[in-house]
């Protein structure tokens, strides 16, 4: 049996160390990607769209939930990257809805509501 010196355990230690970080990959949403559609949902929520029980609440609830899932998909970047775009269609769809239906809001100083 052979045995390996304290040199070369290292030496295969930091190979491996370096071969993980090339693996590393990047979010499939990029964070442009992110602040457009945060921007959205803010804009259907001045517009009314979080008012309950309403057609644009739904689907902006529907919105949301989609994104956040997309985030959250790192294995597969591609279904990330559509559903992350479907999720924005969804927000734009809320959000034209709440312009249409809803009561819009006064802004106020406080920005809590925006991203």
């Amino acid at each position: 049996m052979k045995r390996i010196t304290f040199v070369e355990l290292v030496g295969s230690l930091g190979v491996s160390w370096c071969l993980g970080c090339a693996g590393t990959v990047a979010p499939p949403i990029s964070a442009a990607q992110t602040r457009s559609f945060q921007t959205t949902v803010a804009q259907a929520k001045r517009a009314g769209g979080d008012e309950p029980f309403s057609e644009a609440e739904a689907q902006l609830r529907a919105a949301e939930s989609d994104f956040y899932y997309a985030e959250h998909l790192p294995r597969d970047p591609e279904r990330a990257q559509r559903m992350a775009a479907e999720a924005q269609q969804e927000a734009e769809a809320a959000l034209r809805l709440a312009q249409k239906n809803g009561s819009p809001r006064v802004a106020s100083s406080d920005s809590s509501d925006l991203p």
